[in-house]
């Protein structure tokens, strides 16, 4: 399992999909998240750092 997904809240949103509404500031989080993680993917196919800057 990818060190990325966790579990707890993954099934939490699984079973309760259809009850979440959005906040208004999901867009902002979802392209910031986008950013990140193809940064991170960026470096990792380039070779660099497999690390994404500002976690452990």
């Amino acid at each position: 399992m990818s060190k990325f997904i966790v579990e707890a809240y993954r099934d939490a949103v699984a079973n309760t999909a259809s009850k979440v509404y959005p906040l208004v500031r999901a867009a902002k989080l979802k392209a910031d998240f986008a950013r990140v993680f193809s940064a991170h993917l960026g470096h990792l196919i380039g070779g660099g750092a497999s690390k994404l800057k500002g976690f452990s």
